[in-house]
């Protein structure tokens, strides 16, 4: 069967679309974009979810905003930072290794300086027998930080390097067979 040739279904009297269409070609990349959105809502309709965990989440380092709420806004981080990354392994592919580095260095570099600016600040406030405490407070800190999607981006980072390698790899094994098969 040649590539523009149409395929035949198993009824005969429907006929299909040719192989390639560019109706389909065309369809892909919307139903994919519309499959990402629909996941981003969904995880915003996380905060909807009745819970209230009381004073539970609270200590010295702070209390945690509602449960549901902070879930959900991770949630949305990952999808919309999982989407991003999706349509540059398909489209751009050899921009992943890059973006990795620069997400990586970007978000560590924000976390330390945030880490920093916060633990300075309480343990000028908080008693000296609290300090101890001071991962719990990191946590608290990355934890409740959803305006920037700094943890996101580590992952999303890790991500970027690991398909990145993944594609360098394989771009790079096949010349390299090749050249010792001649």
């Amino acid at each position: 069967m040649s590539h523009t040739a149409r395929k035949e279904s198993p009824d005969a009297s429907a006929a299909s679309c040719a192989v390639g269409c560019p109706l389909h070609a065309m369809l892909e990349p919307i139903l994919v974009g519309l499959g990402w959105f629909a996941a981003a809502v969904g995880s915003l309709l996380v905060a909807a979810i009745p819970y209230d965990a009381g004073e539970s989440l609270c200590g010295v380092w702070g209390c945690f905003p509602p449960l549901p709420v902070l879930v959900a806004m991770h949630l949305f981080w990952c999808t919309v930072l999982g989407a991003i990354l999706s349509a540059i392994s398909h489209f751009r592919p050899g921009l992943l290794r890059p973006l990795g580095i620069v997400l990586l260095l970007a978000a560590s570099t924000v976390a330390t300086v945030l880490i920093w600016n916060d633990l300075s600040t309480w343990f000028g406030s908080a008693p000296a027998e609290y300090h101890s405490l001071w991962p719990r407070r990191v946590g608290y800190t990355l934890l409740t930080l959803t305006d920037v999607p700094l943890v996101q981006s580590l992952v999303a980072g890790v991500a970027c390097l690991a398909l990145g390698r993944c594609c360098h790899h394989s771009c790079w094994v096949e010349p390299t067979a090749a050249r010792e098969s001649a």
